[in-house]
């Protein structure tokens, strides 16, 4: 069995860290190779949660009365003191993460993230950042530099809130890659004069094609997100600088102050002097 772990303390400790909200105690990665089968009883559970991610073959647990299966990828929590029977074979070519953990607000962290709520386990759509980041994880502890717990407590709350957002994707619809990579090229290219038809010809789409999967995921039109992407930005050129409205449409793409200032006014509800002055009387 190929075996890499890290510990905070060096070894296994069931550590409860009762004076932070969430701490990391150890973190390891095991894939079957020559061992048949590897399993895991514990009648009384640990003093601390236990998260299994399951990146490749079949994770098996029992609850005492019934068997259970779930394939690859899916992640399993085990609460403190909580019974503990599973196991995964080589014939699935299984390949686990594990990570323990304590600290006096778990339970609230994972149910902020809608995180094992009403289940015991979780599908996922597989992602190469996830083991990434077990992999960061262990080697913050392995190597125990400066700040090093700090730093894997960091990226455990990164790895929750990617497991979180994966299975909301893989609920309620995820981003493709076409429209993650507009979101990207718009964030980045906003002020400059965007032409959606032109973005699609370049990936390969149609302009009507395009325009409906945009929407479909993210629920605004090409045309729509970057208004609001132009609105955002003009609203912080304004509240935070001395540019006229003038150069605020400029600097945004607008060829046409007073055309920028009709958009903006449609939008917002006020013009964009009357923003400027609110926000300069609020700072009062």
């Amino acid at each position: 069995m190929l075996s890499q772990a890290g510990y905070l303390k060096d070894h296994d400790l069931e550590l409860t860290m009762s004076d932070r909200p969430i701490g990391v105690s150890s973190c390891g990665h095991y894939k079957l190779i020559n061992m048949e089968k590897f399993h895991t009883l514990r009648p009384n559970g640990r003093a601390d949660w236990q998260l299994l991610y399951m990146a490749s073959g079949v994770f098996e647990y029992t609850d005492g009365k019934k068997h259970f299966e779930l394939d690859a990828p899916c992640i399993v929590l085990y609460s403190p003191w909580e019974y503990q029977d599973y196991s995964y074979r080589l014939c699935n070519k299984s390949e686990v993460y594990w990570i323990h953990f304590a600290g006096n607000t778990c339970r609230e962290i994972l149910d902020s993230l809608g995180l094992f709520k009403n289940s015991k386990s979780h599908k996922l759509i597989s992602k190469a950042s996830h083991r990434l980041l077990f992999d960061k994880i262990i080697e913050e502890l392995q190597l125990k530099r400066p700040f090093f717990s700090d730093i894997a407590n960091g990226l455990f709350y990164q790895l929750l809130g990617s497991l979180a957002r994966n299975i909301s994707e893989l609920k309620n619809g995820r981003i493709s890659d076409d429209v993650r990579k507009a979101v990207e090229f718009f964030n980045a290219n906003y002020s400059s004069d965007i032409s959606v038809g032109k973005y699609a010809k370049s990936i390969g789409m149609s302009h009507s094609h395009f325009c409906h999967r945009f929407k479909k995921e993210m629920k605004l039109s090409p045309t729509e997100y970057l208004r609001l992407l132009k609105a955002d930005a003009a609203k912080d050129l304004l509240a935070s600088t001395d540019m006229t409205v003038s150069q605020v449409a400029y600097a945004l793409g607008f060829s046409d102050p007073l055309y920028f200032s009709r958009v903006f006014s449609s939008s917002q509800g006020i013009s964009p002097k009357q923003y400027r002055q609110q926000k300069h009387l609020e700072k009062q």
